[in-house]
């Protein structure tokens, strides 16, 4: 099984942890709640992108984020 790997996705870190049946799921630490997940590397860092941003302009509008 591979480690997780860290990135900066629009200035947040996005943890990408690797899940046992292929592909990533992804948490945002600064952003509780906001976990995603793709059946790849990139496409786990492309949903990251578009969930955090989401989240973000979702936070500028006043809206909070439902939390599942």
């Amino acid at each position: 099984l591979m480690s997780k790997i860290t990135k900066s996705v629009l200035r947040y870190n996005a943890v990408f942890e690797p899940c046992e049946e292929g592909g990533y799921t992804v948490t945002v630490p600064k952003m509780p709640g906001l976990v995603t997940e793709g059946d790849s590397f990139e496409e786990a860092l492309e949903m990251a992108y578009e969930n955090i941003q989401a989240d973000a302009k979702r936070r500028i509008k006043g809206i909070k984020m439902i939390n599942p």
